[in-house]
């Protein structure tokens, strides 16, 4: 892909690969994260120990109230990671952003070469109308410098 192209944001193969690894990647940590109701009871039991809003320390000796506290707590972390799986076109979008830079870094010959007889054709074509002898060098330089230029534009 070469940015400024108009051949459309068309990614190769390899980079296609790439981008659904990576959300495959993504969609794998979010689902890893998501456990087990066991584990929203734990946490949710270990926050409310924390704050202080469990008279007991002990899982034997709680009450019907701290009970339904934690279960209560447990379910709002649970609905907390069912909001944080965002859908599978969510993946590809992060993936895609993650890999941008290197994705744009790549350059499409062909697309380069048209670009650059596009910049350098109407140079070379007042190079030719001026009424005076051109030399060789003088379009080795234009051609040169117009080259140097996309190629640092295509690199940034």
């Amino acid at each position: 892909m070469v940015p400024g192209s108009d051949k459309g944001n068309k990614y190769s193969r390899t980079d296609l690969e790439k981008i659904r690894k990576r959300a495959r990647e993504i969609w794998a940590r979010k689902r890893e994260s998501f456990n087990t109701a066991l584990n929203d009871w734990l946490q949710a039991e270990q926050e409310l120990k924390a704050g202080n809003k469990l008279e007991h320390t002990r899982s034997d000796q709680y009450t019907g109230e701290e009970i339904a506290k934690i279960k209560e707590r447990a379910q709002a972390i649970r609905d907390m990671k069912v909001r944080s799986l965002h859908t599978a076109f969510d993946d590809w979008i992060e993936a895609e952003q993650e890999l941008k830079e290197e994705l744009t870094k790549k350059i499409n010959i062909l697309d380069l070469f048209d670009m650059w007889f596009l910049r350098v054709s109407p140079r070379v074509a007042s190079l030719l109308n001026e009424e005076t002898p051109v030399r060789h060098g003088i379009f080795d330089s234009e051609l040169g410098k117009e080259y140097v230029e996309l190629m640092s534009e295509c690199i940034k």
